[in-house]
């Protein structure tokens, strides 16, 4: 009987170390998903800004034909 009680113990253990290694995986891959979420919105919205500055610059200092 307290060889069994002894294993389920070990079990237990062994599950919960499982549970906690799935659980920390799974909040490093929403952690990533949300930081590239809002690093394509940023530069989604501002990178496209500023390239239409910088080209808008580079013409108005091109010369004229």
């Amino acid at each position: 009987m307290k060889l069994t009680q002894e294993r389920y113990k070990n079990l237990d253990r062994l599950l919960g170390e499982i549970v906690n290694g799935m659980t920390s995986v799974a909040i490093l891959g929403a952690s990533i998903i949300l930081l590239a979420s809002l690093w394509g919105i940023y530069y989604g919205q501002f990178l496209p800004e500023k390239l239409i500055k910088l080209s808008q610059t580079i013409i108005s200092f091109s010369p004229v034909p």
